[in-house]
């Protein structure tokens, strides 16, 4: 009697979903195929090498072929393919690799990807309600975006003009070379519509213009907030937005000009100047809660292209103070303070022969530990003090030696009745805190509340994009050394990343339309619900139920059977709206009347 398990995990799960998006459609038209390539097609090599990705957390290719081979039965059954040996070898993969490196393919797939995934999950990209507080409002504001940029770093050598740079690693690993994403997502679910990926030395700034003008071409932006932290504040960065018709949101960076301006309005508000508008929010609890407080004022800029065209337009500069935030910051200042006030209250020059030495042992190493910043904070005293100090010495006479004891002057400088500037510190506390924000959205489309309302709960939306690139699709580090390869990898590694995306803005739209929620998908925690589950929370509880196929030929017939599905794999496979691809896989075999295992 022959036997046959196979473990299916959340493998139907991954490629169910991925044909609901139409990603072998999209995968077809991007990824050209050679007339001569026989097996597979490339979408379909892609197809099966993103479920690996995906249940294995694991990019190398090496193990692909081996994995392919352990689930074979399962991959043909869900894709209706015949899989060969050679389908997935290093040589195919890496040929795969080098097709996604090519800018044109990556840009075509980007925007197949966004319009055909859109268009089929109906996913919601209007605005948030607190948008709309005025009722009185255009709503103007069809979408908003976020921009962002993340790195991944491997163990490679550096060479000139290439895309592994050294450069400031967001990953705390400057000594290892990296490569830079920048990445537009779709601010309500995520998704991540537009990247480039660039050597890891190249600075944000210039960034930001060249993933606008990728975005524009896979979408209309118009009338859309796209919002950035503060190296997107950058004049020129905003007068293209402003110039394609679109509306900005991002803090100032602190420098220059921009200092002072901060300093002028944060002394109208401190002296009672100007009244603070506060911004409320609800808790978890659905209270009241107060977020943020401020003023704004408004101003015309002009920008002068280099075709000499000038661009002019009205700006709103919010100034806001959270005060959690503030909270946070003072206590790291006082902790500045008081360590100061120590290491002043202790600071003293070695002993020294003479006044004069003493003194400028002391000069030498105040200037090791001086911060004028922190200094202007106190009053102190410096006085040099005499220390008499017994020496030990010999006094010879003809017959003898005698140990007799010296009194001699030692001199020590050293910081005496250290005082805190407390009208100093208080004044520098209220300064604390504080934040300018700037936007060309008007008031009626953008009150002052919601703008800065959008700007805080939209903070990690693009940060869990990087944070699940990171610590679920492992992109870090890289293993593979080519050129073109780490390019294609990381843009894979992207699209990889999109599904996760889409599902998990799937999952919750089901649930809240459908008004569900799930429990028990975390190990150990059975009775936990979970009101907004992620797409690989919900992947690994299915991999954890070890679903398998089993196979039993007697005589000349193969019997088929599946593990039967827990609950909340049933409620996973209904929120995603896709057929029971379990079932199918058995309906598959069934069929089958030579299995190619056989």
């Amino acid at each position: 009697m022959n036997m046959h398990h196979e473990l299916l995990s959340d493998i139907p799960l991954i490629i169910g979903f991925s044909k609901k998006i139409n990603l072998t459609s999209v995968l077809d038209k991007a990824l050209s195929v050679h007339g001569n390539q026989k097996g597979l097609s490339n979408a379909q090599v892609v197809l099966v090498w993103l479920s690996h990705i995906l249940t294995q957390n694991n990019h190398c290719k090496s193990p692909v072929n081996d994995w392919v081979s352990k689930h074979k039965l399962a991959l043909e059954a869900s894709l209706n393919i015949k899989i060969s040996e050679t389908d997935f070898d290093d040589m195919k993969l890496s040929r795969l690799l080098n097709k996604f490196a090519d800018d044109n393919t990556w840009e075509m797939l980007e925007s197949l990807f966004y319009k055909d995934s859109f268009s089929i999950l109906d996913l919601n990209t209007n605005v948030p309600d607190y948008f709309k507080e005025n009722s009185s409002s255009t709503n103007e504001i069809r979408m908003a975006l976020k921009i962002d940029s993340t790195t991944a770093y491997g163990h490679h050598d550096v060479k000139e003009n290439g895309i592994m740079q050294k450069g400031w690693s967001k990953d705390h690993r400057p000594d290892l070379p990296q490569v830079k994403m920048m990445v537009s997502v779709e601010g309500n679910t995520g998704l991540q519509i537009a990247s480039n990926v660039v050597s890891g030395n190249q600075n944000d700034d210039i960034l930001y213009i060249p993933i606008l003008e990728n975005t524009r071409k896979i979408m209309d932006t118009k009338n859309s907030l796209i919002c950035g932290d503060s190296k997107m504040s950058s004049i020129s960065i905003r007068a293209n937005i402003v110039y394609n018709s679109e509306l900005y949101l991002t803090p100032l960076q602190l420098i220059g000009d921009v200092k002072k301006l901060q300093s002028e309005l944060i002394e109208k508000i401190v002296n009672g100047d100007q009244q603070a508008e506060l911004i409320w929010d609800k808790d978890e609890k659905d209270k009241p809660k107060l977020i943020g407080a401020g003023f704004e004022i408004s101003r015309s800029l002009f920008y002068e292209f280099n075709n000499a065209e000038t661009l002019k337009w009205n700006e709103r500069i919010l100034l806001v103070r959270s005060p959690d935030h503030a909270q946070n910051e003072i206590l790291k200042f006082d902790k500045k303070i008081k360590k100061f006030n120590d290491a002043l209250r202790t600071f003293t020059s070695k002993l020294c022969d003479s006044e004069e030495k003493s003194n400028l042992d002391f000069l030498k190493k105040f200037e090791e530990i001086k911060d004028d910043k922190t200094l202007i904070f106190f009053e102190y005293r410096i006085e040099t003090v005499i220390e008499m100090n017994k020496k030990k010495s010999q006094k010879k006479s003809k017959d003898s030696v005698e140990e007799v004891f010296i009194n001699r002057k030692r001199y020590r400088t050293k910081i005496v009745e250290v005082c805190e500037r407390t009208d100093l510190l208080n004044a520098q506390r209220h300064q604390i805190g504080w934040r300018l924000y700037v936007t060309n959205a008007k008031k009626e489309n953008l009150t002052f509340s919601s703008a800065y309302k959008y700007y805080r709960k939209t903070m990690y939306v693009i940060e869990i994009g990087f944070h699940v690139l990171k610590d679920y699709i492992n992109i870090s580090p890289l293993f593979v050394s080519n050129e073109k390869q780490i390019l294609g990898l990381t843009r894979l590694l992207i699209l990889a990343l999109k599904i996760l995306t889409l599902m998990t803005a799937y999952i919750r739209k089901n649930m809240k339309n459908e008004n569900i929620v799930l429990e028990g998908l975390y190990a150990g925690q059975p009775a936990r619900k979970h009101p907004a589950p992620t797409a690989q929370c919900c992947l690994e509880y299915c991999s954890r139920q070890s679903i398998g196929l089993v196979g039993c030929k007697v005589q000349d017939s193969w019997h088929w059977g599946i593990s039967p599905l827990t609950t909340q794999c049933k409620a996973i496979l209904e929120l995603l709206k896709i057929p029971n691809v379990y079932d199918e896989i058995l309906a598959y075999v069934n069929n089958e009347m030579s299995p190619p295992f056989s």
